[in-house]
């Protein structure tokens, strides 16, 4: 009987380097959120970490290569299934993401509860859970009342749910039909704002606390759907030239804007106050914020051939590829620093907490690593055993 060789396994299929890049995004993201909520008291020794490259955060980069992997890997699978199976796939993918926060929620919304009475112990944000305390944990679990962190994998959630749609759309070949609803969305995201409808059903219902989460989804869902509709142009080839081909006068002057913006944000300098701040939200992906982020993509794909070789690094790679447990215990760490760690720690002993808590996260992957294998190796074993009885 012959066997399987090493040679006839399929390859990977991954890009290290986009792996590489997300996990760089994640660390960023977790430093961030370190410096933002529990560890405030570095916030003036390292507030140029935030926002580095102007005013774009590591979330806009990590939703965009979100849908450019979903369509590289999608994309593959409607090559060989129909569309019911990757809408089976894409449903399994969902499923797991809201088993993974329902027990998040139910980790951490008790532990809050009971915390968000000692202001003077814990950090100001789970004060956010005494207006939340008493929802179930399905309420807590899908983000509508935006509990800290645990919104952004129910957004994520429901721009996985759009994959179908815009699979459908590549195979009719109107995928620009998606991206022009997408754009009108954003553009309605930043007139009709969800907290309002959240203002107006609180009047309604004043004894219970409404929100939809802290991103504003109808205009977010513009950086997945572009992801995704470039890397299926990507996947087939039909980059237009100006992306595919880049060339200094296509990108010089997105890397004017991008330092321009980057001076803006980090400059300690005398400049004209622009009143730059109605288009810069963060939560509505204001239309100068988005052109921030799109100056930066614009000069990272300029430079990209010269970034293949420092994005070969393996252990964000690592982190990039197993992003889901990175970001669960991304949430973990820093709610356990939110709950644990007093807001008066000396700074001598607050950044030394600070980079032990982002070094972690790789070995904390490993482990998970380690973990999964032994797992597949033992369900591999069961499975041999039934199969021989």
């Amino acid at each position: 009987m012959q066997t399987a060789t090493p040679a006839a396994t399929k390859p990977s299929t991954r890009c290290v380097e986009i792996d590489a890049l997300r996990g760089l995004l994640l660390l960023i993201m977790m430093a961030n959120h370190l410096v933002l909520w529990p560890l405030q008291m570095l916030k003036p020794a390292l507030e140029h970490l935030y926002q580095p490259f102007g005013f774009v955060s590591a979330a806009e980069g990590f939703f965009f290569l979100s849908g450019l992997v979903s369509a590289m890997a999608y994309g593959r699978l409607a090559d060989r299934k129909p569309l019911r199976e990757v809408g089976l796939a894409v449903a399994r993918r969902i499923r797991r993401l809201f088993l993974v926060n329902l027990v998040l929620a139910a980790v951490i919304a008790p532990v809050a509860w009971s915390f968000a009475a000692q202001p003077e112990w814990t950090s100001a944000v789970l004060k956010e859970y005494g207006a939340i305390r008493g929802l179930s944990l399905l309420e807590l679990a899908v983000g509508v009342n935006e509990p800290w962190l645990l919104d952004i994998l129910p957004a994520y959630m429901i721009f996985l749910a759009t994959i179908p749609l815009l699979i459908l759309a590549q195979k009719r070949r109107v995928l620009w039909l998606p991206l022009a609803v997408s754009g009108a969305l954003w553009v309605a995201g930043q007139f009709f704002p969800s907290a309002k409808v959240a203002d107006a059903l609180m009047r309604v219902f004043p004894s219970r606390y409404v929100s939809f989460g802290w991103f504003e989804l109808a205009a977010w869902q513009l950086v997945f759907v572009s992801g995704f509709v470039l890397g299926n142009l990507s996947r087939v080839g039909g980059l237009p030239a100006f992306l595919a081909r880049p060339t200094w006068k296509t990108t010089a002057p997105f890397a004017l804007l991008l330092v321009f913006l980057f001076v803006q944000r980090h400059a300690e300098l005398p400049l004209p106050p622009l009143r730059l701040e109605p288009y810069l939200s963060v939560r509505a992906l204001a239309p100068l914020r988005l052109l921030n982020f799109i100056a930066l993509g614009m000069a990272i794909r300029g430079v990209w051939p010269h970034l293949r070789r420092p994005l070969g690094f393996r252990p964000l790679a690592t982190i990039g590829k197993q992003s889901l447990p990175a970001f669960v215990f991304h949430i973990l760490a820093i709610y356990a620093c939110a709950l644990l760690v007093p807001q008066t720690l000396p700074l001598a002993l607050a950044l030394p907490l600070f980079v032990l808590m982002t070094v972690s996260l790789y070995p904390a992957i490993l482990v998970f690593n380690g973990w999964e294998k032994s797992w597949a190796q033992d369900r591999e074993k069961s499975l041999a055993v039934s199969a021989a009885v």
